[in-house]
């Protein structure tokens, strides 16, 4: 499970060791030349993000919030259609992610991603999105196979299943 930006250790939350590094960005489409340095560029432009991202990045969004530009979806798949189809300016996603979702419907469907930018707007801290468990065993469990699967070379290896373009398709994990 996520925090969701909330620090969870008085509750008795486990913090395990991150999994993934997030690298969040706002991708747009390279048509509508946005240029984003600093919160009031976002002044007007919609935005869709995943939950909890205003969390995170409050001083980013709290203006689109407020004007009733700034959305949170989900399902990542739906971001990378809906900035396509022009319905939002801009997504706040994980490169990876984003990109993921991109080769995906270009694999499974007649999607053809338009060209994007993306705009790095703050530098990530490792521990944010750690795993978190309720059962301290568990989380060093998890952390032992982590270290595992990163020695071993495998860890790299389902990044470049997910992340690299090929011709075959990819099923999506539910």
């Amino acid at each position: 499970m996520t925090d969701l930006g909330q620090d969870l250790t008085e509750a008795g939350g486990n913090y395990g060791n991150p999994a993934v590094i997030y690298s969040n960005v706002f991708v747009s489409l390279i048509s509508r030349h946005p240029d984003i340095k600093q919160p009031k560029d976002l002044k007007g432009l919609s935005i869709v993000a995943f939950p909890g991202a205003i969390q995170r990045y409050p001083e980013w969004l709290a203006a689109s919030k407020a004007e009733g530009l700034y959305f949170e979806q989900n399902n990542q798949k739906l971001q990378v259609l809906g900035l396509n189809r022009g319905r939002y300016d801009l997504v706040l996603s994980d490169r990876s992610i984003y990109r993921y979702f991109e080769l995906l419907l270009e694999r499974t469907t007649l999607f053809k991603a338009k060209s994007i930018a993306m705009h790095d707007f703050v530098e990530e801290d490792p521990q944010n999105y750690r795993p978190l468990f309720r059962d301290p065993q568990i989380r060093d469990d998890f952390n032992a196979g982590l270290e595992q699967l990163k020695a071993s070379g495998r860890y790299q290896a389902i990044y470049d299943h997910y992340l690299k373009p090929s011709e075959s398709p990819v099923s999506q994990p539910e």
